[in-house]
């Protein structure tokens, strides 16, 4: 995604775009990570983000019987920017991570955030809480811990219930009004490729 994203600002963007993508220790653990890693560290793919939830759990088990290395030293051998955020619950933190990421354009960021899994509940820290449901008790200690309401059982807060993403709607609107012919070849280009690929595919399946 971020190679595309490179190719296409160069010849349509007029603000930068980035590619964010967040991603998890046993994503690390793949061995197509390190190639593709190390793939946009050779390209200098500078708008490419990517927050690491290191929380030290697996689907299984804890990091500690199979993840070891260095991962911060590991993406600076790629030839990534590497940033470290001690608590991922610190929003400012968080923030000023991500700004100094999107400073640098020479080279893609790592930026590695201290979570803990299961933040607040009866199995935090647990790879019990990576895929397994906490059950309705579990649920009512994890709120009263964080100073939430138990009731009601699920729900939103005002502000979220009140979002409107209409605004997404008129942010396009505006931006196809001072792209000139640029949003036009783009969706040209675009449709080609859709043709492209309905025929390549057309013919693979006869």
């Amino acid at each position: 995604m971020a190679i595309g994203e490179a190719s296409l600002a160069a010849r349509y963007n007029r603000d930068g775009h980035h590619t964010w993508s967040i991603i998890s220790d046993g994503d690390l653990m793949e061995g197509v990570a390190s190639e593709a890693a190390s793939l946009a560290g050779h390209f200098k793919l500078g708008k490419l983000i990517c927050l690491y939830d290191d929380n030290y759990v697996t689907l299984s088990a804890g990091t500690d019987i199979t993840l070891f290395e260095d991962r911060a030293k590991r993406f600076e051998a790629y030839g990534w920017q590497t940033i470290s955020v001690a608590e991922g619950n610190d929003v400012a933190a968080s923030s000023a991570a991500m700004d100094a990421a999107r400073a640098d354009i020479t080279r893609p960021s790592l930026i590695l955030v201290r979570t803990h899994i299961g933040f607040g509940s009866p199995e935090q820290d647990s790879y019990k809480a990576h895929g397994s449901p906490l059950g309705v008790e579990d649920v009512k200690r994890t709120k009263k811990k964080l100073g939430w309401p138990v009731d009601p059982p699920s729900g939103q807060d005002d502000d979220t219930q009140g979002a409107d993403n209409g605004g997404w709607s008129y942010a396009g609107v505006e931006l196809r009004k001072q792209c000139d012919g640029q949003c036009i070849g783009f969706e040209k280009m675009a449709e080609l490729q859709d043709r492209r690929f309905l025929r390549n595919g057309i013919l693979e399946s006869v």
